[in-house]
């Protein structure tokens, strides 16, 4: 996603919510809070749609160049959990026997890619139509 994309994305999200809570005049003290709380929440709801700046993901990047195999698998950001999978230290043994059930959906895809690249599992599935991550409509699927 684009940088100008995205910033289009994460304000009308934030001025969604400023408007929902009724936080629009940020000099109002009483507005304050709320006012930047959303723009926390359209950060936190955009990660989770794996909607991602492009300065989130090169930070994201630098970041995992310097960690172990470990440590970027307890990473709070799921584009590095999401590299650490396809890493070659993420081993085929810890690969048969990693759940990505409980995972950020970009990190079970790369997962699910990564064990397919190996021979692993059934190739992942493909898209039937493509669908805009910013319509909030999840793609249909086909194997």
């Amino acid at each position: 996603m684009g940088t100008q994309t995205y910033l289009n994305e994460y304000y009308a999200t934030a001025h969604r919510l400023r408007v929902d809570r009724g936080c629009l005049d940020h000099r109002d003290s009483e507005q304050q809070e709320g006012y930047y709380a959303a723009y926390d929440e359209a950060n936190r709801r955009m990660a989770e749609r794996g909607i991602f700046s492009q300065w989130e993901f090169a930070s994201a990047l630098f970041e995992f160049l310097h960690m172990s195999i470990d440590q970027a698998l307890i990473s709070r950001s799921p584009i590095i959990r999401g590299l650490a999978v396809l890493d070659r230290r993420f081993g085929k043994r810890r690969l048969s026997s990693f759940d990505a059930s409980n995972e950020h959906p970009l990190v079970a895809m790369l997962f699910e890619f990564r064990k397919s690249a190996e021979g692993m599992a059934p190739p992942p599935l493909r898209a039937m139509r493509s669908a805009s991550p910013l319509d909030g409509d999840a793609p249909e699927f086909e194997n």
